[in-house]
């Protein structure tokens, strides 16, 4: 039982990194974005 939680419990952060870092890809893309349109 409780190695099933600890497995959860991995699994869940592992998830939540892997939220964190596409949100960081979109957030970086969209600021390239911005820094274009201020060259521009």
């Amino acid at each position: 039982m409780i190695l099933i939680m600890i497995i959860n419990a991995v699994f869940l952060a592992l998830a939540l990194m892997a939220l964190l870092r596409s949100r960081k890809k979109k957030s970086d893309a969209m600021g390239k974005k911005e820094s274009t349109k201020h060259v521009l």
